[in-house]
């Protein structure tokens, strides 16, 4: 009945007709799942970074270019994102989140697609793989939500990394030209945008493929990761030169051991409240039923990620240890592309946590660089859980059904959408956070005054009203030796040089803002409102336009 079931189920057996039916199942899948995300979840969360986006889809507009000149880019270029569909959507007519989250439905459902066919060639089974591919996204709580889901950061990558492991395989146990092919492809266009991140997979890589003793097979393959590495590289750097990305890198210092403790906790700590989700609970009452269903759900699904972690680890060393000993390496018919992907996981998120530990890099969540190999453990443990569900239930379909359930019940936004106490607190949220009087009250004076140009002193404050208000063009401003300085980051050039009047809005109690509004004072403005915490300024440019012609 089983192999009867993956007959039917198998790519190689489908008619062209019957294969575009299935790519429209799955497509309209991806759809329908980004959508109710981004309509009804993630504006409870919309924040600055994610308008930097949108803040660049419309550069790209305005230059009709993919990788427009106006536009200040972070530590990194950004070629991958979900700007790639909010510019056609502005171009089309549409404004503020509505364009924002248009362009990133469609952006969602393409990378879906791909990391579908990704997953057919592995399991070859579409029900069986569109199930995987939607729990692959399926976030556990709101670190997956934001960074793969919402603002889209490490959507590529965790596709592009589950592209390389399932390829690299492939090309190296089954020595397929396609899969070196692919493989070698996205490793070149990794490297163009980050060649940072393209390491943090080919170094575990190496690792595994030398663990699971096919060093000398994996030659060819090897040369082609390292071609493509290079050219992306160099392909990168000349990007570089010719476009401004903020921050620099390559000059890090290493951790000292407190510190590098104190990081491995940051992370740890990171890794249960935000990404498993335990966060969710933060103020529920303990004494509703549903509260204690949760979590117990999300208990579960810690302990059986911390042990097929450990068992997968344990995979990997006893591997290792027998390659090393010359015992004989692994054969193809010993090694599955499942375990290959899972000990990759592994190996990825040991030696990621210990590079971000090592480095004293400026950052919060230190969890997102080790995003892809993190998912690769997710896939690792929602297809193992398939097989021991299998193996207890006679019919596949109650296994499904039954890892789905588990899966909705384990997820943040999933259970926010659910459960009454999780929807009216998502709904409050939605609204504080779109909706504020401040942004009401800048639209009026907008129009009053003819003016739509906002600088403010706080990234996360401001940035976003580019989104939350259309006819705003947001930028940000610091404060520095004495001066007013033009903020460097995911910004735009041409705001910069802006010589009329401006809207200024600054927070009195921070020092940094309080000096902004001084020297707007100084050089003529006035105070139109203050609405909460904020106070609302107009006035000449204060920041230095030292680089500006004229």
């Amino acid at each position: 009945m089983n192999s009867l079931s993956a007959i039917k189920n198998n790519f190689t057996y489908f008619s062209w007709g019957s294969r575009w039916a299935v790519f429209a199942l799955v497509g309209l899948t991806g759809f329908a799942f980004s959508t109710a995300f981004y309509f009804y979840y993630y504006p409870a969360f919309f924040h600055s970074d994610s308008a930097s986006i949108q803040v660049l889809a419309q550069a790209m507009v305005d230059e009709m270019s993919l990788l427009p000149h106006d536009f200040f880019y972070g530590n990194q270029l950004i070629l991958f994102r979900a700007n790639l569909f909010i510019a056609p959507a502005l171009k089309l007519g549409l404004t503020g989140y509505s364009a924002y989250a248009a362009g990133s439905v469609i952006n969602f459902s393409v990378f879906f697609l791909i990391t579908f066919l990704t997953l057919e060639t592995v399991f070859r089974n579409w029900v069986k793989s569109l199930l995987l591919t939607s729990l692959y996204f399926l976030p556990f709580g709101v670190h997956e939500a934001d960074y793969v889901f919402g603002q889209q950061s490490h959507l590529a990558n965790v596709v592009f990394t589950l592209m390389i492991a399932v390829h690299s395989y492939r090309a190296c146990w089954h020595k397929e030209w396609r899969g070196l092919v692919i493989a070698s492809s996205v490793v070149f266009l990794m490297s163009l945008e980050a060649p940072m991140r393209v390491l943090f997979v080919l170094f575990p890589l190496t690792l595994v493929i030398a663990a699971t003793g096919r060093a000398k097979s994996a030659v060819k393959l090897s040369l082609a990761l390292v071609i493509a590495f290079v050219v992306g590289y160099v392909g990168n750097r000349y990007l570089v030169t010719t476009h401004s990305v903020a921050v620099d890198l390559s000059d890090l210092a290493f951790s000292t051991s407190d510190r590098f403790l104190m990081r491995i906790g940051t992370i740890l700590k990171d890794f249960v409240d935000n990404y498993i989700g335990f966060s969710q609970f933060v103020g529920m009452k303990t004494s509703t039923r549903i509260n204690l269903v949760l979590y117990g759900v999300k208990t579960l699904v810690f302990v059986s990620f911390v042990g097929v972690f450990w068992w997968l680890a344990h995979r990997l060393g006893k591997r290792g240890v027998k390659s090393w000993l010359g015992n004989g390496g692994t054969t193809q018919c010993e090694l599955e592309a499942l375990e290959f992907i899972g000990l990759l996981g592994v190996t990825g998120v040991l030696t990621g946590f210990w590079i971000i530990s090592a480095v004293e890099y400026t950052d919060d969540q230190l969890l997102r660089h080790s995003e892809g190999m993190l998912q690769l453990c997710k896939l690792a443990l929602c297809a193992y859980s398939l097989r021991v569900l299998a193996y207890l239930l006679p019919q596949r379909l109650p296994g499904y059904g039954m890892l789905f359930v588990v899966a909705l019940l384990s997820s943040t936004p999933a259970t926010s959408f659910l459960f009454a106490p999780y929807r009216v607190q998502l709904q409050h949220k939605i609204e504080s956070n779109m909706n504020l009087p401040l942004n009401s009250k800048i639209q009026k004076l907008m129009f009053v005054h003819g003016i739509n140009r906002i600088y403010g002193g706080n990234f996360w404050r401001t940035l976003r009203l580019e989104v939350l208000i259309p006819s705003a063009k947001a930028t940000v401003l610091g404060v520095g030796e004495g001066s007013v300085h033009y903020f460097k980051w995911l910004t735009r050039p041409s705001m910069r040089c802006f010589a009329g009047e401006v809207f200024y809005l600054i927070d009195p109690s921070k020092a940094d803002e309080e000096y902004i509004a001084r020297k707007v004072l100084e050089r003529g403005g006035r105070l139109l409102e203050h609405i909460g915490d904020t106070d609302l300024y107009l006035g000449a440019p204060v920041w230095d336009r030292s680089e500006c012609a004229g």
